[in-house]
């Protein structure tokens, strides 16, 4: 179908886009760099695209109560959606509102360059005239910064469960899942048939199509985004359907003509969308899920893995996982030197089972399969195929159920040599299962997010897409060769949630000079939670955040956050010092807080690629002020020790004494260490406040300090003979 369009006649009549293109609106296209002729011409697209009426008050509701908020100590920094000014103003109209919801499903499954150009394809047939055509560029912008905004309005979730239940449809009918119910195609192609849905949508008509590109997408967007009725077939099989009253389509994924195909084939409403040529055309959509439905849903595509063998599945995760934790060390950045200071991926903190379980019942696996793959840990069974990923998660297995595995793979056991429907190795893919969900589970218990929020990608949690990450956490052994480090977990949390826009192992891992503060892509922010947050860290050594949201500087949005780490070494000493007194004999001590005269900063500066950041310690009046790290600091937490528990209660007091005196201290710069030992113990003020814990622990280090845990001030100073030694210091929580 083609309509009339003239971009300038369009700008000219639309007063009232022109009229409220002005003030903070206008603010907000110069902040984010986006194109008003774009976003003109992203309305007029709208206009010829019909949506469903609830989805116009939904998508206005949905963006008037996101909110942002402006970060604890960047304060420069926001995080969330204050940059929400352009879409709220698309939204409140019908076709700002109908561009909105097609920018975010062309920007479903694949990159954002792939999905300016099936918009650009759609202005053209809705008859944009080439010379009137906002250049790529200029509309690769607006749609990176508009399409984050729909990211969660429902179109991935609903293209994900026509992906999921037509893989499980076919599994059950015995057949291959079509290459055209994936491939992300070619936008010369498959924006034809949109239009051809739009015109068939306005007219409340049926449609035929015979699809080898795209399928789902094209099934998602006809239900979700124009409410028509819709039937996915492969042949006679019905793969997925959905009601709708805005007319109907029927998707043939099979490419041989059946009976039915044939009696449709004269059929003016009949539409042949062609294969894809070329290598990227026929690459498969990414795919996400919900993170509690992920675990189920990699399972449920084989009918062939049985009760027994998902439950098996779940074992070997955990077995995995209990393994893993305890044997993974993590170090700042990659070194030549093995002698590097390491930790466990939680540090000293909380190292429970139950702390494991939290996050397991998270990804679905039941209560019953956790306690019996911990209380099975040590468990083992000989892989027999696969990648080394794969062989590496096949070994955690239960032995009954890797012999059922073994015998039903069409691969393997007893029909290996008969020809096999499915060609892929099961086994493979299970023990990829296994393993990308057990690394991933390791890197998510560094973070604290909201379930309800998060999605992940298909390909990191199968194993399909290695990373960084995913390769160092393998164990032939008591322990893990070599060591993980902060870039490349970074690095395998933004390919679990930013799909195909996220980074990649050469985007941080060769920065000499630099490390990563955060990560903030689409529409989530991966960063330290000292960065943005009130608190930096909770008892479970949980140091890290997920959020929905963008990380934005005065409306311009970047997608990294840097510090430099080559400080010259003058700018520690150089910080102030906080407040000192000494305890009388027999003063009894217990945890509380006190304010000192310094206090953490950071200043945020806009690079042309990432915000960056300088940390400091500052004196109220700031006459003084000294340079810190903040992964510095958070190595030096992860890496020092925290105490156990004891027989008092946590605030039971301790005493001061002429043998044992005790100096209260508040957050201060680096103190000069005594040449006389004199069994002065210095206990930090600190009580509830873990950013300025944070800072305290990056002076001291390691070394010169512990963290009060679950004991009292006293137990903790006689198990560590504080005050005896070069160990002196101790940080009240």
């Amino acid at each position: 179908m083609q309509v009339g369009f003239s971009l300038q006649a369009d700008l000219m009549a639309s007063g009232s886009l022109l009229h409220t293109t002005t003030g903070r609106l206008l603010k907000a296209l110069s902040d984010g760099g986006v194109d008003f002729y774009a976003v003109a011409a992203a309305i007029h697209l709208g206009k010829q695209i019909p949506i469903q009426t609830a989805h116009e008050k939904e998508v206005s509701s949905l963006l008037s109560a996101r909110t942002g908020r402006a970060g604890y100590l960047a304060k420069a920094l926001n995080i969330g959606w204050g940059h929400s000014d352009i879409a709220i103003e698309l939204a409140r109209t019908r076709a700002g509102t109908s561009a909105l919801l097609t920018i975010g499903a062309l920007a479903t499954g694949a990159t954002i360059y792939e999905a300016t150009q099936a918009f650009a394809e759609l202005l053209s047939l809705g008859g944009c005239p080439a010379e009137e055509m906002p250049n790529i560029d200029v509309l690769k912008t607006m749609v990176t910064y508009l399409a984050p905004f729909m990211a969660d309005f429902g179109f991935r979730r609903v293209f994900q469960y026509v992906v999921t239940a037509s893989r499980r449809r076919c599994s059950e009918a015995g057949c291959q899942s079509p290459i055209g119910l994936e491939a992300k195609g070619e936008a010369t192609e498959w924006a034809k048939v949109v239009r051809q849905l739009v015109f068939t949508a306005q007219r409340i008509e049926t449609l035929y199509l015979q699809v080898a590109q795209r399928g789902a997408w094209i099934a998602a967007y006809a239900s979700h985004i124009l409410g028509m009725a819709v039937q996915v077939l492969l042949d006679e099989v019905v793969l997925w359907e959905s009601a709708g009253t805005a007319g109907a389509v029927c998707i043939q994924l099979a490419q041989s003509m059946g009976k039915k195909q044939s009696s449709i084939a004269d059929n003016e409403r009949f539409h042949i969308v062609v294969p894809p040529t070329t290598n990227q055309g026929q690459q498969a959509m990414t795919l996400d899920y919900a993170i509690g439905e992920a675990l189920a849903a990699e399972i449920s595509f084989d009918t062939r893995i049985t009760p027994a063998i998902a439950d098996s599945i779940e074992r070997a995760i955990v077995r995995l996982c209990a393994t893993m934790r305890s044997s993974l060390r993590m170090r700042l950045r990659n070194s030549p030197t093995s002698v590097d200071p390491n930790h466990r991926i939680n540090g000293t903190f909380s190292n429970l089972d139950s702390d494991l379980g939290e996050q397991c019942a998270i990804l679905g696996i039941s209560p019953q399969n956790f306690e019996t793959g911990i209380s099975t840990r040590s468990q083992r069974v000989s892989a027999w195929t696969g990648t080394v990923v794969q062989t590496h998660g096949l070994q955690y297995l239960d032995l009954l159920e890797a012999l059922q595995l073994y015998h039903i793979c069409g691969s393997h056991g007893a029909n290996s040599d008969r020809p096999v429907i499915i060609p892929h190795c099961l086994c493979c893919r299970i023990g990829g299962i296994i393993h990308g969900f057990g690394v991933t589970i390791l890197a998510l218990m560094q973070c604290i997010y909201d379930p309800s929020e998060l999605r992940i990608q298909a390909d990191v949690v199968n194993s399909s897409k290695l990373t960084p990450w995913t390769r160092i956490a393998i164990s032939g052994g008591p322990k893990v060769e070599g060591f993980a480090t902060a870039a490349q977990l970074f690095v395998h949390l933004s390919q679990l949630v930013h799909g195909l826009e996220a980074l990649k192992e050469s985007d941080i891992l060769d920065f000499t000079g630099v490390d990563v503060l955060a990560v903030s892509i689409d529409n989530v922010s991966i960063y330290y939670r000292a960065l943005l947050d009130s608190e930096a860290f909770d008892s479970k050594g949980r140091t890290m955040t997920i959020v929905s949201g963008r990380i934005s500087h005065r409306g311009v949005l970047r997608r990294l956050v840097k510090e430099e780490t080559d400080l010259p070494f003058d700018n520690l000493r150089n910080c102030p010092k906080g407040n000192s007194a000494r305890m009388t004999d027999g003063f009894v001590v217990v945890p509380h807080y006190a304010k000192g005269p310094i206090e953490p900063a950071m200043e945020v500066t806009l690079g042309e690629d990432a915000f960056w950041i300088k940390c400091s310690l500052t004196s109220q009046d700031r006459s003084q002020s000294g340079d810190m790290r903040l992964s510095l600091c958070i190595s030096h937490l992860l890496l020092t020790t925290i105490t156990g528990p004891c027989s008092h209660k946590r605030n039971h007091g301790w005493s001061a004494s002429k043998e044992f005196p005790i100096n209260i201290v508040t957050l201060s710069g680096p103190r000069r260490q005594s040449l006389v030992q004199d069994n002065t113990a210095f206990a930090f003020a600190l009580k509830d406040s873990t950013l300025e814990q944070l800072f305290q622990i990056g002076i001291l280090g390691p070394r010169l300090c512990v963290i009060q845990g679950e004991s009292c001030l006293k137990c903790a100073a006689q198990e560590y003979g504080i005050g005896n030694s070069l160990l002196d210091c101790i940080i009240m929580t």
